[in-house]
């Protein structure tokens, strides 16, 4: 089994490869007013291209119930993602967070009733998706909340970076002996 790998996958331009990319990580995190929706941009900065290959998040669910904020576990948010260089959503419609985001629901301290409310999701599954952001550009989120309080949220971005330059070469030093 061994020699058949060794016959397709050549090891020194697997490499070559690794020498220009390296693990990567994009954090986001924002408030969403009461019933109103917010664009949240990151910037992918001029290293080079972010591959995202998977994203994991959390967010609140509380709400106003006369004076005192409650966590009734039910999701008020939904996200959409968009490519900010040609501003095009990667997804037609919003998605609710609990589909989207694990580990998902998370308790706040913000919460009135905090010794009371249901535990805080603990399953911790990221989500697959796989999306090439060019250098230079942005990945925007617009975030929509229907609750009657506004929600914080937080959404990691993993992927690979890729150098927009290789780097130098290291040159050859020689030692010459009198």
């Amino acid at each position: 089994m061994f020699k058949i790998f060794s016959r397709i996958i050549n090891r020194a331009k697997l490499a070559y490869i690794q020498k220009f990319q390296y693990d990567n990580r994009i954090l986001l995190e924002d408030t969403v007013p009461a019933g109103s929706k917010v664009l949240s941009k990151v910037s992918i900065t001029s290293l080079g291209d972010f591959l995202c290959q998977e994203i994991t998040g959390s967010f609140e669910t509380l709400f106003d119930d006369a004076g005192a904020i409650k966590d009734d576990g039910v999701n008020h948010l939904r996200f959409r993602f968009i490519d900010g260089t040609t501003n095009r959503p990667l997804f037609e419609d919003s998605i609710p967070g609990n589909l989207l985001l694990t580990p998902g629901r998370r308790k706040s301290s913000k919460s009135t009733t905090l010794l009371t409310d249901p535990p805080a999701n603990r399953l911790y599954k990221p989500r697959y998706c796989e999306y090439l952001f060019g250098e230079n550009s942005e990945i925007i989120v617009e975030a929509i909340n229907d609750s009657n309080t506004a929600l914080d949220y937080s959404i990691e971005f993993h992927g690979v970076r890729r150098f927009k330059k290789e780097p130098a070469k290291k040159k050859k030093v020689f030692q010459t002996l009198r």
